[in-house]
């Protein structure tokens, strides 16, 4: 065993641990927040701009309400969808997390 063999794993670790961080730091800067995504959205959304935000129909829109993968309001027949939750929803699901 030679000297410098006890400190690879050590000199490995901190290496990890350095990119890790820098990769943590790169997902932070590409997550998509209230201030960078769907700017042109109310806070409030209505089932119709979920479905034009996420480009999906009618019934997946309502399936994922449902599901509560999105959480919503509901206020007599009208589903109420915060923006964020969107976002959130997205973040969540993302490729890569």
């Amino acid at each position: 065993m030679h000297k410098h063999d006890s400190d690879a794993p050590a000199r490995g670790i901190a290496a990890v641990n350095q990119v890790g961080g820098e990769h943590s730091a790169r997902k932070e800067q590409h997550m998509m927040t209230t201030d960078n995504a769907f700017k042109d959205y109310p806070d409030i959304i209505s089932v119709k701009q979920l479905q034009e935000m996420l480009h999906i129909g009618k019934n997946r829109a309502r399936e994922l309400l449902r599901s509560n993968e999105i959480p919503y309001i509901k206020i007599g027949y009208t589903f109420k969808i915060p923006k964020v939750n969107v976002i959130e929803f997205l973040n969540r699901n993302s490729i890569g997390n």
